[in-house]
């Protein structure tokens, strides 16, 4: 089932370019759970990428993405994170 389908165009670019992101990342965060650790650090990089606060209205400061868009986006998250 292609899912692209089903997303916005700028959701598609947010899931892109978490998906690069956590790949850059994705070995220090292994090393992270081990010790039972929260990656704070990266809370500033993901701010960047535009997925915080996606969901929210535009007009309160947000992307207006849909639960699909943000299931898509956070998806990309826990792919690289488990």
């Amino acid at each position: 089932m292609d899912m692209d389908s089903y997303l916005s165009e700028p959701a598609k670019d947010t899931r892109k370019k978490v998906e690069e992101y956590m790949s850059k990342i994705n070995c220090a965060c292994a090393s992270l759970f081990d010790k039972s650790t929260f990656a704070s650090h990266v809370i500033p990089e993901i701010a960047k990428l535009g997925v915080m606060g996606g969901d929210y209205p535009k007009e309160l400061g947000g992307k207006n993405f849909t639960m699909m868009d943000m299931g898509s986006i956070m998806y990309e998250f826990a792919r690289r994170d488990t």
